[in-house]
């Protein structure tokens, strides 16, 4: 029988009777779509920065310039 939850890293909650609920804490990160993102993820495996970036040249579009110059 389960006579305790506890809540570990980055959760809140618990209890050790009737219904218990475990909560995930927020991030620093806002929920959107990012586009050539740079991720921080911590130890518990949340995402805690994100950023989209810009694209770079691909290696294909810099060898056929290359060639075409």
């Amino acid at each position: 029988d389960i006579t305790d939850v506890v809540a570990g890293t980055g959760l809140s909650g618990g209890g050790s009777s009737g219904l218990v609920t475990l909560n995930i804490a927020n991030t620093a990160v806002t929920a959107a779509s990012y586009t050539n993102t740079t991720l921080t993820v911590n130890a518990q495996g949340q995402i805690t920065a994100a950023s989209s970036g810009t694209a770079g040249a691909s290696n294909g579009f810099v060898i056929a310039m290359a060639i075409a110059l």
